[in-house]
C-alpha cells in the first residue's frame, strides 16, 4: 500500500513539474526548432547575419558609441547638476520631475535609443531619481536619435533628408505630449525611500580619479548589447518569416486593406525596427509609409524594448506600464503623422 502511494506521488510530482516549467519547455522546443532551421539553411543566415553586423556596423555604431562614451562622462561632472537647475521650472510644469530629467531627454534625442533607459538607470543608482520619477521620464526619454531618423531613414530609406526632418520633429513633438500624459497619472505606490534629490554639493566627484578604462569599459560593454539584441533579431525576423510564424497576422493586416510587404514591414517593424522599415520603404503609397514610419520609430520594437529592460532591470520599475507608455507614443506619433500627411502629400 505504501509503494502505491509513493508511485502516485511521484507521478502527481511529475506532471507538476511539467505544468510549472511548461513555458520554459515550450521555449526550449522553439528555440531547438529554429536552430535546426538555421543548420539546414546556413549559407542563406549567414549572409543574412554578415548584412545585420554590416548594418549596425555602418549605420547605428558610429552614432551610438560616442553619445555613449561622452554621457558616461558628462554625467560625472559637477556642471550638469547646475546646468540641469536652469529647466527645473519647466520639467516640474511639464512632466512633474525633477531638473535632471531635462539632461536624460536632451541625450535620449541626441543619442537615440537605449541611452534614455540607460542614464535613467544610472541616476536612479546615483539617488538623483526616485522609482517613481524614472517611470515618468522613461515616458518622455525613450526615444531615437537624429543620426538614424534623418540619416537612416530619412537620407537612406526614404531618400530625402526633409521628410527624415519632419519624423525627426513629429517623433520627439509625440513623446513630449506622452510624457505629459503619464505624468498626470496618479502612482498608487508612491516610493518613500530616496526622496531627496542629491544637490550638486554632494555629487561632487573628483575628476582627476576618473578612470579613462572603467568608462571605455562601460562603454563597449552597452554597445555590444545593444549590437547583439540587433544582429540577433535582425536574422530571427528572417527565420521566422520562411517558417510562416506571422502569417495569421499577415493574412489579418491584409484584410484590414493592406498589401503582402505593407503587411510584412509592420510585423517585421513591431519585432525589429531597421528591418521592418527597410521593407516597408519598398510600398508605392509615400504616405501610409510616412504614418506607419512615426508609428513604429515611437514603438520602437520588441528588440529596443528588450535593450530598454536590460538597463532598466535594475529600477525594477512596472514593464507593463512601459510597454503600454511606448505604444501610446506610438499612436500619439502616428495620429499626428496622418494629420500632417494630409497638408504635404
Amino acid at each position: 500500500m505504501q509503494i502505491t502511494v509513493l508511485k502516485h506521488r511521484n507521478k502527481i510530482s511529475f506532471f507538476s513539474k511539467i505544468k510549472r516549467y511548461k513555458n520554459q519547455i515550450f521555449l526550449c522546443l522553439f528555440l531547438f526548432v529554429i536552430s535546426v532551421f538555421f543548420i539546414i539553411n546556413s549559407s542563406k543566415y549567414s549572409s543574412i547575419l554578415i548584412d545585420g553586423i554590416l548594418l549596425y556596423g555602418t549605420k547605428i555604431l558610429p552614432g551610438l558609441f560616442p553619445f555613449f562614451f561622452i554621457t558616461k562622462i558628462m554625467s560625472s561632472f559637477d556642471i550638469l547638476f547646475s546646468f540641469c537647475g536652469h529647466f527645473k521650472f519647466l520639467t516640474k510644469l511639464l512632466f512633474n520631475t525633477p531638473a535632471i530629467s531635462f539632461y536624460i531627454f536632451f541625450m535620449s534625442i541626441i543619442s537615440g535609443y537605449p541611452m534614455g533607459a540607460k542614464l535613467t538607470t544610472e541616476f536612479y543608482e546615483k539617488g538623483l531619481i526616485t522609482k517613481t520619477d524614472a517611470e515618468k521620464i522613461l515616458s518622455f526619454c525613450s526615444t531615437s536619435g537624429p543620426m538614424f531618423v534623418i540619416g537612416t531613414v530619412g537620407a537612406g530609406f526614404l531618400k530625402s533628408t526633409t521628410l527624415g526632418l519632419l519624423i525627426f520633429a513629429v517623433h520627439i513633438i509625440s513623446s513630449i505630449i506622452n510624457g505629459i500624459i503619464f505624468s498626470r497619472i496618479k502612482n498608487k505606490n508612491i516610493e518613500t525611500e530616496n526622496k531627496a534629490i542629491i544637490s550638486p554639493k554632494k555629487t561632487q566627484i573628483n575628476t582627476n580619479t576618473l578612470s579613462l578604462e572603467e568608462i571605455m569599459y562601460s562603454t563597449i560593454k552597452s554597445v555590444l548589447i545593444v549590437g547583439g539584441y540587433i544582429v540577433l533579431f535582425y536574422v530571427l525576423i528572417e527565420v521566422l518569416l520562411d517558417l510562416n510564424i506571422f502569417y495569421p497576422l499577415i493574412k489579418l493586416l491584409t484584410l484590414l486593406g493592406l498589401n503582402n510587404l505593407e503587411a510584412m514591414g509592420i510585423i517585421s517593424g513591431i519585432v525589429e525596427i531597421t528591418k521592418g522599415l527597410s521593407i516597408l520603404n519598398n510600398s508605392q503609397n509615400i504616405k501610409l509609409v510616412f504614418i506607419l514610419t512615426n508609428g513604429l520609430i515611437s514603438f520602437s520594437g520588441i528588440s529596443i524594448l528588450i535593450q530598454s529592460l536590460t538597463f532598466i532591470n535594475k529600477i525594477k520599475i512596472n514593464k507593463k506600464l512601459f510597454l503600454l507608455q511606448k505604444i501610446t507614443h506610438s499612436i500619439i506619433s502616428s495620429a499626428i503623422s496622418y494629420l500632417i500627411s494630409f497638408i504635404i502629400f
